[in-house]
């Protein structure tokens, strides 16, 4: 006795659910031809006026249904019927709740200023963490639930408290502390959600029991509920609030950490923060094998260049584009020395958007790049604002300057500006200087 699934193909099933009455069949064309069935009986799953599926029975012999069977069948497929169209209601209700409450959370989330893409690293940050403390799969899945719902009672907390900069006042503080048994009353609503509740209500407990609302403390504070506060405030402490700046990830673990005893448990936070940390050091790691590799490709697509190229401004121009193309949003100018006056000529610049104001020439002993050639001393500047040497582009905010030196007689100057401020690092000048000697030796070819 098997339920099949309502459609059009071939097949008895697909016949009842048309006729929309039961039947029974003995050596029908219906079965299959290599099924070892020979009898059949089909009772439709219908609740009032909707048919939701079929009852299929088969039997390996010759069988006539009789009329009690016909009728428990019959009853069965009642109750069966009723039992399916609830499990469905159900989940459509669940479904429209979990939408509402989505959209709920979502909204808060912007008027707070998160990221887009908060809730989702708060989530997966709550699921690895709880992952590495040993809970179970159902654990985890109701973490992630409440690490994505967390905040879902601060709909009721007026913009203007959430916003405030100074201390709240003690009526404003017992406002803000009601939000984790209005998110944990929200949810109770949707019923595949009851385990998130609690964790959601217990989310701001500390491990000394001065937390809210509930004033919880050690072990009383499920688990998942300690592990969610850690990576919750942990999050909020790398963005800006009204009341503080964005900390960097090393002073939010510390942090963390100089409040293990009083807020957090310590198991909790020593497993979070070698996550991070562990975290991290991969990171680092890919991002320099990254910045090597993109290095070496830099290099070994110039280096064909200065041997191909003999024509001088073909050679300066075909160098920047190359450089523009694997390094974007940044600007370079190849400057060299006019003889006759010891200014510096603007012959190559890759980047447009600094060179509608930026001067084609820069008098000897003024500006960066003239400084740079006569020390013969690179510079990188983190912001040219502060430097008052710098001449050119108004936009721009960081500049690094190499000096092209060839034969021991200084040429030129290559640079590389952003308009962002402290864009570059000590990696990046070490790459233009290694394209500057590269520059240097085959304008002295070309010419």
């Amino acid at each position: 006795c098997a339920a099949a699934r309502l459609g059009e193909g071939v097949g008895s099933a697909g016949a009842s659910a048309r006729e929309f009455r039961e039947s029974a069949i003995s050596s029908s064309p219906y079965l299959s031809e290599n099924s070892a069935m020979f009898s059949a009986y089909l009772q439709p799953l219908r609740v009032a006026d909707r048919l939701i599926g079929i009852v299929f029975v088969t039997w390996r012999e010759r069988h006539l249904v009789n009329a009690e069977e016909r009728e428990l069948l019959g009853v069965l497929a009642g109750i069966g019927a009723a039992q399916i169209r609830s499990i469905q209601l159900y989940q459509e209700l669940d479904e429209a709740y979990l939408s509402t409450v989505g959209t709920l959370t979502a909204t808060i989330e912007a008027r707070d200023q998160y990221r887009g893409d908060h809730q989702r690293r708060v989530a997966a940050d709550a699921v690895a963490l709880g992952e590495r403390l040993g809970m179970s799969e159902d654990e985890q899945r109701d973490l992630r639930y409440a690490s994505l719902f967390h905040s879902l009672g601060k709909i009721a907390v007026p913009g203007v408290i959430l916003a405030k900069r100074a201390p709240l006042t003690p009526d404003e503080r017992a406002i803000v502390e009601e939000h984790p048994l209005l998110g944990a009353r929200i949810l109770e609503s949707i019923r595949f959600l009851r385990g998130v509740v609690p964790i959601v209500r217990a989310g701001r407990e500390r491990w000394d029991g001065t937390g809210y609302p509930e004033k919880l403390a050690g072990e009383a504070i499920p688990l998942p509920a300690r592990a969610l506060r850690v990576v919750v405030d942990y999050h909020a402490m790398l963005v800006d609030r009204p009341y503080r700046v964005a900390l960097r990830p090393e002073i939010a673990l510390a942090e963390l950490r100089r409040l293990v005893g009083s807020w957090y448990d310590s198991h909790v936070v020593e497993e979070f923060t070698t996550m991070i940390e562990a975290r991290g050091t991969i990171q680092a790691v890919e991002e320099e094998v990254g910045q090597t590799s993109r290095e070496l490709a830099i290099l070994a697509e110039l280096t064909p260049e200065f041997h191909t190229l003999l024509d001088l401004q073909q050679l300066l121009d075909r160098i920047l584009q190359i450089l523009q193309r694997n390094i974007p949003g940044a600007s370079f100018t190849i400057l060299l020395k006019e003889e006759k006056t010891d200014d510096l000529v603007v012959r190559a610049a890759a980047g447009a958007w600094t060179a509608i104001d930026s001067p084609m020439r820069v008098h000897a002993g003024r500006g960066i790049s003239s400084w740079v050639l006569e020390h013969r001393e690179s510079q990188s500047i983190e912001d040219v604002r502060a430097d008052p040497r710098y001449v050119g582009d108004p936009n721009v905010r960081s500049e690094m300057a190499v000096p092209l030196v060839s034969g021991g007689r200084a040429i030129g100057v290559l640079t590389r500006s952003h308009r962002t401020v402290a864009a570059f690092s000590q990696r990046d000048l070490m790459l233009i200087q290694t394209v500057g000697a590269q520059i240097a030796a085959a304008i002295d070819v070309a010419e």
